[in-house]
């Protein structure tokens, strides 16, 4: 098989993890699994406007900022939105030898956040797990791993899927393969990260420190404000930040 033809079916989740001239293409395309696949031109020649955008959160469990943008800025938005935002969670942060930023409870953290979207299905992709964990502040700062997943048990109830899975998942090798795929995931989006959240909209960062939190809503929009529906949210929720 040749390079090209190798390139042209790499595997894929999402859109980001395709070319800029290709997207994410599920069954549709007549392949088993998702490929990218070149976009279609344009005969009219008019700029690509997609029906979703594709959203990946950078972030760690510990992380006081990464609960605030979580609870307060994601979560809404998702709910909303969930029809035209595809939402990727990678919960890495800042690692060095080995270690998360905030200590071992950090690391377990993450794992959980991993494993839910991996083992408790959801519509959110995990988002509603996650802001569930990180509000549990105190514990992830600690090293009881016991009440971190007391908590993420807690967090849990309520999944339509078996939660041994999950739990085996959190404290076992799994959990640990997915801890470093994130990693790698991260770096390959952003390689030398300097604030957690890091947020990015179509591969392109958008929250890299704290003051940009409060301009997310607004870039999302832009994204998607050629869509009739999203406007119509978008418009409304500008009105509650002016009356704010």
């Amino acid at each position: 098989m040749s390079r090209v033809r190798r390139r042209a079916q790499r595997q894929c989740r999402l859109d980001a993890h395709c070319p800029s001239d290709s997207v994410c293409c599920a069954d549709g395309c007549g392949h088993h699994g998702k490929i990218c696949k070149k976009k279609a031109r344009n005969s009219n020649a008019l700029a690509y406007r997609p029906s979703k955008v594709n959203m990946t959160v950078i972030m760690t469990s510990a992380s006081a900022e990464s609960q605030q943008f979580l609870t307060s800025y994601l979560a809404p938005l998702e709910l909303s939105l969930r029809n035209y935002v595809r939402v990727e969670v990678v919960p890495f942060g800042r690692v060095e030898n080995g270690g998360c930023q905030h200590g071992p409870g950090d690391c377990l953290g993450n794992r959980l956040i991993s494993c839910s979207e991996r083992h408790l299905a959801a519509a959110d992709k995990g988002v509603a797990f996650a802001v569930c964990l990180t509000k549990y502040q105190h514990q992830l700062r600690s090293a009881d791993h016991s009440a971190i997943l007391s908590a993420a048990l807690s967090c849990a109830e309520g999944s339509r899927r078996n939660t041994k899975a999950f739990y085996r998942c959190a404290v076992g090798p799994e959990g640990y393969q997915l801890f470093a795929a994130a990693g790698r995931r991260q770096y390959q989006l952003v390689p030398f990260l300097s604030y957690v959240p890091t947020v990015l909209i179509d591969g392109e960062v958008v929250v890299r420190s704290y003051g940009d939190m409060a301009k997310f809503p607004s870039a999302l929009c832009s994204k998607l404000n050629h869509l009739p529906e999203v406007r119509s949210y978008c418009q409304s929720l500008g009105h509650q930040q002016v009356k704010k």
